[in-house]
């Protein structure tokens, strides 16, 4: 594996484990406005799944955003995809609470949580970028 493809798996590890920690996390810090379980995944499980799906679709949306071709503005711009990219994220997953074991009480919730969930990738991305500079 070449360092450039070690480096993106790396960026790409890393923003599973935070949207896992700052889901689980925003969980028990509000735990009657996100859920995490249902009768067949445990709050663990649905964690696991919610990132893992949360981070496919960005990886997914990744290369889209990236064709645009963006000129203007080019890196605010493309931040807020993402930050709308995951709050579509959060709130589809969470109306498929079913599938995912993952539910927000409001659309709000999604907003907020979405919001978060993207700076912390930001700031992932920043971080992987600069090392890969080194």
């Amino acid at each position: 594996m070449k360092k450039g493809e070690k480096n993106i798996l790396n960026m790409w590890a890393s923003i599973f484990l935070a949207n896992a920690v700052l889901i689980y996390i925003a969980s028990m810090l509000y735990p009657a406005h996100i859920v995490l379980g249902n009768d067949s995944l445990s709050s663990w499980a649905a964690t696991v799944v919610t990132s893992i799906i949360l981070t496919l679709i960005l990886a997914i949306a990744y290369p889209l955003v990236k064709s645009m071709k963006l000129k203007k503005d080019k890196d605010l711009i493309s931040n807020i995809f993402y930050i709308v990219i995951n709050i579509l994220g959060v709130w589809v997953l969470a109306r498929g609470a079913i599938y995912t074991g993952f539910g927000v009480t409001s659309y709000l919730v999604a907003v907020v949580l979405g919001a978060v969930l993207a700076i912390s990738q930001y700031l992932i991305w920043k971080t992987s970028m600069a090392r890969s500079k080194k």
